[in-house]
Formats: structure tokens, C-alpha cells, sequence
């Protein structure tokens, strides 16, 4: 994996972080890949806000390239607080903040999700890596561009 996202992680400004979120289903939460090849990795701008937006990319279980802005606990997922600790409220808040900041977001669909450990704000299904990657790094350049929701 590494490999394979290694010219994402040379081409990203300084201050960003990366987490391997899953890799080869090594967590069974819903909506994370589950089969041997597939990982979700996650690009974020470090805060010390409870919960932030993150960009990942995926490869899933259908062999299919996906990159998404989501809103999420500041926290591994692996570490990810109890049910009744979740900050529901402050991810639904976060969403709608993107979207109303954020109206279009690179042409990605946007998503209306609901959640209580993370959802999607904008996702785009990508037919190869390699627009993975180019849609990864233009959100990336977005984000640097305009920052998150104001």
C-alpha cells in the first residue's frame, strides 16, 4: 500500500497527516472494506477540535477506487468512542458547515449521510488509481485553496 500511495504523501503540502484507517479489513466497523487489498487512508490537517474533516481514498471490497470528504471524530478509528460518548451532533454540524461553505466540491456528489462515528460530505467514485489519486490531490490543493468551511 505504501507503495502504491507513495506519490500522494510526496505531493501533499507540509501540515498534513495520513492514517491508515483499514487495510486488508483490519477494522469491522460498517462501510469498511473487508477483503485482503483494500484500505481506506485518511489526509487531514491536525486540530485539536473533537471532531474534523478528513479526505480518504479507498480501494473497496468491489475493486472500486473511492475518494470522499467526511466528517469525523478526532481520533483513530481503531480508538473510536463508545456509542453513547459519540459526538453526533458536532458531525452533523461539521457536514452541513462544508456543504453550505463548500456548494460544489470538485463535482463530487454530494452526500447527506447520517452517522454517529463519521459521515460522508462529498464522495466521488473514480474508474482507476490514477484518478483516485489526481481527485485525492485536487481536494487536497481545494482545501489549501479555500480551507473548510470558512
Amino acid at each position: 500500500m505504501a507503495d502504491d500511495l507513495d506519490s500522494i504523501v510526496k505531493f501533499t503540502p507540509d501540515g498534513w497527516k495520513f492514517q491508515v484507517i483499514c487495510e486488508n479489513g483490519s477494522l469491522p466497523l460498517q462501510g469498511m472494506p473487508k477483503l485482503e487489498n483494500t484500505f481506506v487512508v485518511a489526509a487531514f490537517l491536525p486540530s485539536n477540535n473533537q471532531v474534523i474533516p478528513k479526505l480518504t481514498i479507498a480501494f473497496l471490497d468491489d475493486e472500486r477506487w473511492a475518494v470522499r470528504v467526511r466528517s469525523e471524530h478526532n481520533v483513530c478509528a481503531a480508538n473510536a468512542p463508545a456509542k453513547e460518548s459519540r459526538l453526533s451532533g458536532q458531525i452533523a454540524d461539521l457536514q452541513s458547515r462544508i456543504h453550505s461553505y463548500q456548494n460544489e466540491f470538485l463535482n463530487w456528489t454530494r452526500t447527506n449521510s447520517s452517522g454517529g462515528l463519521s459521515v460522508s460530505v462529498f464522495r466521488k467514485f473514480c474508474v482507476d488509481q490514477e484518478e483516485a489519486e489526481d481527485q485525492f490531490l485536487q481536494a487536497i490543493d481545494l482545501v489549501e485553496e479555500k480551507g473548510w468551511n470558512g
